[in-house]
């Protein structure tokens, strides 16, 4: 948000904000330093509809001019490692739920022709290793697992795989908001 609005409304703003569950934002940090919870994340989606602006689209257009290990550089720097509690019952339904997704969209065999899909449902069994893991960078779960399960999302035409997905996208940023 730097340079767009003035200091002092960015901060009020992610306040709010983060007031309402819709961001994580720590003061101590500023402003510059925020993540939309899953829910946050949907009544984003909903405003963009409401104003005819595809965020899904944006995002997959700041993913593909930013991919990673490009020329500009490394992978975002490592981020907290995080250890993964995999008794929890926040794990246990995060894990059964990749799953459960991987599951669903490989037996949609007509999708699974597609390149574009079948390196999605790759990434996503990379992201189900990664959190098997007794401990992973969180920011590296985090690159890997929402942007993949939005895109996803974005092509499921099941409304009943898009509500698994978009449930799992909160569990995942919930989770990852707590541990790290």
């Amino acid at each position: 948000m730097e340079g767009n609005f003035p200091s002092a409304w960015a901060e009020t703003a992610a306040s709010d904000l983060a007031s309402e569950a819709k961001l994580n934002h720590n003061p101590m940090i500023g402003a510059s330093y925020v993540s939309l919870t899953g829910f946050g994340l949907e009544t984003a989606g909903e405003y963009g509809n409401s104003i005819s602006y595809d965020l899904w689209e944006a995002i997959d257009d700041f993913h593909e001019t930013e991919p990673a290990g490009s020329e500009g550089g490394a992978v975002e720097s490592s981020g907290p490692v995080i250890v993964i509690d995999h008794m929890s019952e926040v794990f246990q339904g995060i894990e059964a739920d990749i799953r459960e997704t991987i599951r669903v969209v490989r037996s949609k065999n007509e999708l699974m022709s597609d390149p574009d899909l079948a390196q999605k449902v790759a990434e996503l069994e990379a992201g189900h290793a990664l959190i098997n893991a007794p401990q992973a960078d969180s920011n590296l779960l985090r690159r890997l697992l929402v942007p993949t399960l939005l895109w996803l999302g974005k092509k499921m035409g099941d409304e009943a795989v898009k509500a698994l997905i978009s449930r799992l996208i909160a569990e995942v940023t919930k989770w990852l908001s707590a541990v790290s």
